[in-house]
């Protein structure tokens, strides 16, 4: 795709591709001009989908998502493959993420939220899920109002099925306890991930650790979420108490749907209105954002944590770099790495955030039922980041200014590093740099994955052909097992490849040794 960046050349006879956006672990994303309707457009190019079925769901769910029509949520205008790849065509739309935003009070901060809650309660009714709220997925237009972005994560899920096969979608602070657990995305999920950014917005932080993944992880399947009274107790009531309910550690003790939380957020702004235009009312009658503690593109107002870098303020319609998978989408592809995705097959398709036990270290941890205070969750910082008790295990780098500039170049480090030690078959060097990433950056982290997912199926699939070539069957099979997607991890398929190395050491190895 890049090869027609700045070309005469029309991607599909239609589209003239004038720049990349971004990239990540599902694909790339891409600004053109449809030469037939005279529109800019984004286009976003997914990894590869192998088999036929899976061909056939992703066009179910793009059509579904494409019926969607709200104010507030991109539209999809096109969904096709070219040369057996898929690739999305999305309206085009200029502004800033949240990630990025500044918003100078709580009323402006409420209805960028209630936007936002309008649209997923919208899709919510249409029976389609997000499954990547994060404040990347989340656009402040040029005009004031938002769009959300990156329905495309659930089309490409609903197409691969992912979630039964022990991975998570999604970008992992954003994620819900039962996500961890491995239930599939919801509403409530949903839910969960919007109070989530709206918590991180008005403190600068997470109600949970954030700075070692399975640490996080363990947080919050045992902990109920730090209360937001604890971090802003100048903020209203219902504000507060509609935030920790959707935050609640169990699905059912979340509000029904997103609309009842909207509706709560839509109280609360009505009440902050109310009072900025009755001049009797004090101006502490209605808060304002605490800059120092949310999230904006200038570093000078950044909390002391870093958050996850936020994409171009020029912006675009597709994920941050980042989802799910964050994200975040998938990495440039070249050489050795286009033969490895092609020899995998569906091993290279997926942008994903992997469970806490895929990653774990093999020394033991603190069971999960161990708690050190079984009573309250451990003491956070004032921006709610986690207040080490001890130095981390985890290696850590050097925190980059947060400037756009700074978090481009760090994802272009990231990628060479992730390339040279895939090239290296290194896969624990990466996953050593996926831990790093953990806390400095989530597209970071999510590209490093996608690598150390792809050379553990390298490696396994490397291992498989030695043993088939040399006619031992039953450890070619063990080792091609370990490289199959989980989807594709059925009898049917083992059995086939079983016969085949039969076939092969019946017909080629006892045969040719034969005088």
């Amino acid at each position: 795709m890049d090869e027609y960046i700045g070309s005469e050349r029309t991607f599909v006879e239609r589209y003239r591709i004038e720049a990349k956006l971004g990239e990540g672990g599902m694909g790339a994303v891409y600004r053109a001009w449809d030469v037939r309707l005279d529109r800019r457009v984004a286009i976003k190019v997914l990894q590869a989908l192998v088999e036929e079925r899976q061909r056939g769901r992703f066009a179910r769910e793009a059509k579904a998502i494409a019926r969607l029509n709200h104010p507030n949520i991109v539209a999809l205008y096109d969904s096709d493959e070219h040369e057996g790849v898929p690739f999305l065509v999305m309206e085009y739309v200029e502004g800033v993420t949240l990630a990025a935003s500044r918003f100078e009070t709580l009323a402006a901060l409420l209805d960028a939220a209630i936007q936002t809650a309008d649209a997923l309660g919208y899709a919510h009714s249409q029976e389609v899920v997000h499954r990547d709220i994060k404040p990347e997925n989340v656009l402040r237009t040029t005009r004031g109002s938002i769009k959300v972005l990156d329905f495309g994560l659930a089309i490409y899920e609903g197409a691969m099925k992912v979630t039964r096969t022990g991975m998570i979608a999604g970008t992992f602070p954003y994620l819900a306890p039962e996500l961890i657990r491995g239930a599939t995305p919801s509403p409530s999920s949903d839910q969960y991930a919007l109070a989530i950014v709206l918590y991180e917005m008005l403190t600068g932080g997470f109600p949970f650790p954030v700075s070692n993944m399975e640490e996080s992880f363990r947080h919050r399947l045992v902990y109920e979420c730090v209360p937001l009274s604890h971090y802003r107790p100048d903020l209203p009531t219902a504000l507060v108490g509609a935030i920790d309910r959707a935050l609640a550690m169990s699905p059912t003790a979340r509000y029904g749907s997103v609309d009842e939380l909207r509706a709560v957020l839509v109280a609360v702004h009505a009440s902050l209105t109310a009072a900025q235009a009755d001049p009797s009312t004090t101006s502490d009658a209605t808060p304002k954002v605490d800059h120092s503690a949310t999230r904006v593109a200038d570093s000078a107002a950044l909390p002391a944590a870093p958050a996850a870098p936020s994409r171009s303020p020029a912006s675009v319609t597709g994920p941050s770099t980042g989802s799910t998978v964050s994200a975040s989408e998938t990495t440039r592809t070249r050489g050795r790495w286009r033969a490895v995705v092609l020899g995998i097959s569906a091993a290279g398709c997926v942008a994903l955030i992997v469970t806490w036990w895929a990653l774990r270290s093999p020394k033991p941890t603190t069971p999960l039922g161990t708690p050190t205070t079984p009573s309250q969750p451990k003491p956070m910082s004032p921006l709610g980041r986690p207040t080490p008790t001890a130095p981390s295990k985890t290696p850590t780098a050097p925190h980059p200014p947060h400037t756009l500039e700074n978090a481009m170049r760090h994802l272009t480090e990231i990628r060479k590093r992730c390339l040279e030690a895939f090239e290296k078959n290194d896969c624990e060097g990466l996953k050593r740099l996926a831990l790093q990433q953990v806390h400095l950056s989530a597209p970071g982290m999510q590209i490093a994955l996608g690598y150390y997912e792809s050379c553990s199926r390298q490696r396994a699939f490397t291992n498989a052909s030695i043993a088939f070539k040399s006619g031992r069957c039953k450890e070619a099979v063990k080792y091609y097992r370990a490289g199959l997607p989980g989807q594709m991890r059925n009898k049917k398929v083992l059995s086939e490849y079983r016969e085949n190395c039969r076939i092969y050491r019946r017909e080629v190895l006892k045969r040719g040794s034969k005088p």
